[in-house]
């Protein structure tokens, strides 16, 4: 690992990942449940309004939910894990990683 530079954390022996691969599987976590929490929203939405369609949503109102849902759950996680070694490198890169995903 050395040799590639990569950082791994240890969370209480129990699971050892690179910070990216942490972020990674994060950001793809957050992605599934905020379609899921979408889905949710969309059902109750076209039952009352059966001219609803969720295509002619602007995609940025879908992308800002997005980004919105995954600060909110990541703070979340970092609050839970908030006595873990290296926290803040873990934040570092989960921020960057939003910043990127809100220039795009």
């Amino acid at each position: 690992m050395d040799e590639y530079d990569i950082t791994r954390h240890d969370y209480g022996g129990k699971v050892e990942t690179s910070c990216e691969k942490f972020v990674t599987g994060l950001i793809k976590l957050f992605d599934d449940l905020a379609n899921f929490a979408l889905s949710r929203l969309y059902k109750p939405l076209y039952s009352v309004n059966s001219d609803f369609d969720v295509e002619k949503l602007p995609p940025a109102y879908v992308d800002h939910f997005k980004l919105t849902w995954y600060v909110a759950l990541g703070e979340l996680i970092f609050l839970s894990v908030a006595d873990q070694a290296r926290l803040e490198d873990i934040k570092e890169a989960f921020y960057a990683e939003m910043e990127l995903t809100a220039a795009d």
